[in-house]
């Protein structure tokens, strides 16, 4: 069966600080995972309503893209999905939403720029089929000593292409509706293939044909 690919931009996006750039910060070009002693922690949230069911899916990733990585080491960020609403203007200590442990995904990211990538196909298959609502996900750092401040392109970074994304690889199944005695000359040419021989080609792509009477 055929796989075809959707990709979406976050659409909201923020970062907070336990000590330090405490918050709102949702209009920074950047957000921040790690720390100096202290904590930065930074959420992120995808619209998937227009993206494939979860049945279809083969796999969904988180990318966010690294413009400067921590001056000692990799924040090494826990990543986890959000359980109530939350926005980019008011997120800050104190204004935070709560995080669901329905999920831990724990990347190993190189403390180096670029992008880095969170597989979270189960996770978005719950969101889709709605036994999880979709408040987007935490990443929270795991190591913040000596200094772990990571920062990574926020969705209002001067490029756009650095901006985080979720792609989604989803099969794909090709429905052919065919009607009137002309099937066979028209859509079939060589005595020798058969519909048969068409749904027989599910090797490379699923075909559903459907002859219509008259």
């Amino acid at each position: 069966m055929a796989t075809e690919t959707m990709i979406v931009q976050s659409y909201q996006d923020s970062f907070y600080g336990d000590a330090f750039l405490t918050g709102p910060n949702g209009t920074s070009t950047v957000n921040h995972i790690g720390g100096f002693g202290d904590t930065y922690v930074t959420n992120i949230k995808f619209d998937i309503s227009a993206l494939p069911a979860a049945a279809n899916v083969v796999s969904a990733v988180i990318s966010v893209y690294v413009v400067s990585a921590g001056p000692s080491t990799s924040p090494l960020p826990s990543v986890k999905p959000l359980s109530s609403a939350w926005d980019e203007s008011t997120l800050a200590l104190g204004v935070a939403p709560t995080v669901s442990g329905a999920y831990t995904y724990n990347p190993t990211w190189t403390n180096a720029t670029g992008w880095k990538t969170i597989d979270i196909t189960n996770l978005y298959k719950d969101w889709k089929n709605g036994v999880l609502p979709n408040y987007g996900v935490i990443f929270t750092p795991t190591v913040t000593t000596p200094n772990t401040d990571t920062q990574i392109a926020s969705r209002r970074y001067s490029d756009n292409s650095k901006v985080a994304i979720l792609t989604i690889t989803y099969q794909t199944t090709l429905t052919l509706t065919i009607g009137g005695s002309d099937f066979m000359p028209q859509y079939v040419t060589g005595s020798a293939q058969t519909i048969a021989q068409l749904q027989n080609q599910g090797d490379t792509l699923r075909m559903k044909i459907i002859q219509k009477s008259g």
